[in-house]
């Protein structure tokens, strides 16, 4: 009965330690996106005086989809659907 305890209680530890560290690393995402979100969209537009250009956002969406296809054709259709990844495990193991 102890040791049930005991097991429990390690459990209950190790949830609480992961959890903690899935949420901490989560936050780090989130301030990173909204660093990310706010240098592109404010701080660089003022930076460069083009505050109000109605071009803007057309320049950065072509430049962004741009980075995306060279990324898409250096290394494919990424993530790979769940079919497709279990088939390559059952043939390489």
């Amino acid at each position: 009965m102890k040791k049930e305890l005991i097991n429990e209680i390690k459990l209950m530890l190790f949830a609480a330690l992961t959890g903690s560290i899935c949420s901490l690393v989560f936050w780090l995402f989130l301030i990173v996106v909204k660093a990310g979100t706010t240098l592109l969209w404010e701080i660089i537009p003022s930076r460069i005086g083009i505050v109000g250009v109605k071009a803007y956002p057309l320049i950065i969406c072509t430049a962004g989809g741009l980075i995306i296809g060279i990324f898409r054709k250096a290394f494919g259709d990424y993530p790979e659907d769940m079919m497709t990844v279990f088939g390559t495990i059952k043939k390489t193991g």
